[in-house]
């Protein structure tokens, strides 16, 4: 059974990458940027189902700073 989920994830991360690099082709960085956060809600819910691993409080709370800074930087360099 491990080995059809290390199949499964394997297939998945090769095909986000190549998503990210045609997305890439289409639109600057600047832009797509803030995007790349939704990584850690897949994350999260891959390790949740595929491992019924959830991660912890400090886990949880430098996500939140990580997402947040990300958020604030869009957000100062779309006001000016």
């Amino acid at each position: 059974m491990l080995p059809t989920y290390l199949g499964v994830m394997a297939n998945g991360g090769m095909a986000g990458h190549f998503l990210l690099i045609r997305a890439m082709a289409f639109a600057p960085a600047s832009t797509l940027s803030p995007l790349i956060y939704v990584q850690l809600v897949w994350a999260t819910l891959m390790g949740w189902l595929v491992f019924g691993d959830l991660p912890g409080a400090s886990a949880i709370g430098g996500a939140a700073i990580i997402v947040a800074s990300g958020l604030l930087s869009a957000w100062l360099a779309h006001r000016r």
